[in-house]
């Protein structure tokens, strides 16, 4: 399949999760009876209370679903962060699969909806209805990487072997942000808090290798054109990038640039202030470090935002110590970091016998079956370039 083609298929399964999330959301009665308390074994250890809702499984298995029609091959090799068991309001376990109509989806949501027919019948209707390319411009988003990396003809051109490939969904990365639903005006172009900090991710991997090849990311709740986040007009933003033997593109070249200009500080010399994302529970010590050498540390909600903002530059890296990131969350953003064409990426922690080797997360096994699944257990640095890894690695020595 083209390389094009692939691309599409992603952004097209992302505009889905970001309308069914949105839709969530409209829906007040349907809002009510979204949240469900995460039971210990399920629960990031960072939060002491977790929530899980209809809309992250829901949207996880609309995509799988929707990329298992377009890529039979991978079928049995799509992933994501949820179990597709949900309890209703009555105890009832029911397993959400996506169903072959309409109608069906419709009445398996009946009984998690506990008989809301209005809110069955709006989710099952996005779930299945034909999401037009035109719809939310992606021959526009495709468009956007020509004029940044003058690689329209490859990306026009190159395939993909599809069969070869593994996916790694988040289907709401940040959902107590999206629970809570706060609108906060961004600082520095970043969002410290709020729905914009809730992302759709979409990875795609090697599975021989590990290594992440393409990834989409998007935003449901983007602030509309010409409003403010308090406004609460809500758009999807997508970005992507595709990094093959054949094919590097990406929309956040022309991206990274226009933020450079809007939303960073620079040095008398001209150079940038150098920003790197945390989480606020990061050591007092790496932050007095961090000030010390005159990086801005910038504090916001969910992993995979954290990531996005480097994937558009406002910040130039995002560092985690501890092991509370996981595949589904680092994929796409890792994909499209590998995708702007200066060795960015997201890594690992080095080995203790090279301490200066930049290892990069890889997604085809887990780093420790013992201690936590699919973990990240190494934390993680994400970092725009070499250069930015090189610069930052020190953290891991704090």
């Amino acid at each position: 399949m083209s390389a094009r083609d692939f691309v599409t298929a992603l952004l097209v399964a992302a505009e889905r999760a970001a309308r069914l999330a949105r839709e969530c959301r409209a829906n007040a009665s349907l809002f009510a009876l979204l949240i469900e308390e995460k039971k210990a074994d399920a629960a990031n250890k960072r939060f002491a209370q977790d929530f899980k809702t209809l809309a992250d499984v829901l949207i996880q298995e609309a995509v799988r679903h929707e990329l298992a029609l377009t890529f039979p091959a991978i079928k049995e090799h799509v992933q994501g962060e949820e179990n597709n068991t949900f309890t209703n309001t009555l105890g009832e376990k029911v397993v959400l699969e996506v169903q072959a109509t309409q109608e069906a989806t419709q009445a398996l949501l009946l009984r998690v909806l506990d008989g809301n027919v209005d809110a069955a019948a709006a989710l099952a209707s996005i779930v299945h209805q034909k999401i037009e390319l035109s719809d939310f411009d992606v021959d526009g988003l495709l468009a956007q990487s020509f004029a940044a990396s003058h690689a329209g003809a490859a990306f026009e051109t190159a395939t993909i072997d599809a069969s070869t490939l593994g996916i790694w969904i988040d289907p709401i990365d940040g959902t107590n942000e999206y629970i809570r639903g706060a609108l906060v005006e961004p600082q520095g172009g970043i969002f410290s808090e709020g729905l914009p900090t809730s992302v759709v991710l979409i990875g795609a991997f090697e599975r021989a290798s590990g290594l992440p090849v393409a990834g989409a990311m998007c935003q449901p709740f983007y602030p509309a054109p010409g409003t403010s986040i308090t406004a609460g007009k809500f758009v999807s933003r997508h970005l992507w990038g595709i990094c093959t033997a054949s094919v590097t593109a990406s929309n956040a070249k022309e991206l990274i640039a226009q933020n450079h200009r809007l939303h960073r500080s620079h040095t008398a010399d001209g150079s940038l202030v150098p920003v790197v994302t945390m989480s606020g529970s990061e050591s007092d010590a790496i932050k007095a470090v961090a000030a010390s050498r005159g990086i801005q540390i910038r504090a916001t909600s969910g992993a995979g935002y954290k990531m996005l903002t480097v994937v558009e530059g406002v910040a130039d890296a995002y560092f985690l110590s501890k092991g509370s990131t996981y595949k589904w969350d680092s994929c796409a953003p890792h994909a499209i970091l590998r995708s702007l064409g200066r060795q960015g990426a997201v890594f690992r922690r080095p080995a203790a016998a090279a301490p200066t080797e930049a290892r990069e997360v890889l997604y085809q096994a887990m780093d420790n079956p013992a201690i936590h699944s699919w973990a990240n257990s190494d934390g993680v640095l994400a970092a725009d370039s070499r250069a930015a890894h090189d610069t930052y690695a020190f953290f891991w020595s704090v």
